[in-house]
């Protein structure tokens, strides 16, 4: 990360676009991991997910729990509206409308009792679910489908068509300012319970690069992931670097 020019009003920084990813298609392509050690329905925490979106449409990126037992979550779109949908009933949803392109999202969720449930699009908070009162169930790891990526929690299908390039959970509270560092840096890895980095180039594995609590790729082709095909696993021909601006200059570790 290169800082350009920073006043009183406006940063201006370079980030690196991460070009590797994994292609999800729309039909059934989903990948299953483990849901050891990661913070519930009652637990403060925070996901980020990065993903190329290429429909407007109604599918679902990941998440994990059990959504008919109140334990669980799910990140996803629903006709062009990003939402973090929690206890299978309630949501978070974009007031704005996101057509195809590259995003982050990322959302914080406090614990079981009141507070404010937060979605970032690229660093900037976009919406607000003021004094949620959130499940308090307990996660049932008999009964709940554990983690998914790419296919519904609750009851299957919505199936991802698009790219996820990397997925973050943390086991605390991120505040406003480490969720737009993490965005721009990468950098808040305290309490980094799980991160895939999708950059696996090939197989059936997604690693995870903290807690080797891998996933497993389901209904991929063995022909689709090997080195050198570029069905699955990418390397996108993008711009090396983007410029970004910023006002919220106060929120970067670089000034």
């Amino acid at each position: 990360m290169t800082k350009l020019k920073t006043n009183n009003k406006l940063t201006r920084v370079r980030k690196k676009l991460n070009s590797k990813g994994l292609k999800f298609d729309g039909v059934n392509d989903f990948i299953t991991a483990p849901i050891t050690g990661l913070p519930i329905g009652t637990d403060e925490f925070s996901v980020s997910i990065k993903i190329k979106v290429t429909r407007i449409s109604t599918e679902a990126f990941f998440g994990y729990g059990g959504m008919a037992f109140l334990t669980g979550f799910n990140i996803g779109m629903v006709d062009g509206r990003f939402v973090f949908e929690f206890g299978g009933a309630a949501g978070v949803y974009t007031n704005n409308i996101y057509g195809i392109g590259e995003y982050t999202i990322t959302v914080t969720k406090p614990n079981s009792i009141v507070g404010d449930i937060k979605i970032f699009i690229n660093g900037n908070l976009v919406s607000t679910f003021i004094n949620g009162t959130v499940s308090t169930s307990v996660l049932n790891l008999a009964t709940d489908r554990g983690f998914v990526i790419g296919q519904y929690l609750q009851t299957g299908g919505f199936y991802l068509l698009g790219i996820i390039k990397n997925i973050k959970i943390w086991n605390n509270l991120l505040s406003d300012s480490d969720v737009l560092n993490d965005y721009l840096f990468n950098n808040i890895t305290l309490n980094l319970v799980r991160s895939y980095k999708f950059d696996d180039n090939k197989g059936l594995i997604l690693t995870d690069n903290i807690s080797n609590y891998n996933g497993t790729l389901i209904n991929y082709a063995l022909s689709d992931v090997t080195i050198g095909n570029t069905n699955s696993w990418l390397y996108e021909n993008e711009t090396p670097y983007t410029d970004l601006e910023y006002s919220t200059a106060k929120y970067l570790n670089i000034i």
